[in-house]
């Protein structure tokens, strides 16, 4: 189930129109905030929290296909892998 402090995230602009625009979401992704891109690395905000992660090249490529990138504002699904290291699974278009 997706991880959705909705109180939290409210806070910094989540609202029902973006709630219907959410992807499928996988048991431990959370809905994030990107606030910084950096060129491996972006931040993202939890609402109370902050934490640093990185673009797999698959999602960067279909991004640059589409004509489009990552940017500071944007929603995504993120989720920590076994190493605990954050990964952008998704946007929210």
């Amino acid at each position: 189930m997706l991880n959705l402090p909705f109180d939290q995230l409210r806070l910094i602009g989540l609202n029902q129109t973006l709630l219907q625009r959410l992807p499928p979401a996988a048991d431990d992704d959370h809905l994030l905030r990107v606030c910084a891109v950096h060129r491996e690395t972006m931040h993202l905000h939890a609402g109370a929290t902050q934490r640093s992660a990185r673009l797999p090249p698959r999602l960067q490529r279909a991004l640059a296909d589409s004509g489009t990138s990552l940017a500071v504002g944007d929603w995504v699904l993120a989720a920590p892998d076994a190493h605990d290291a954050w990964w952008v699974r998704a946007r929210v278009p």
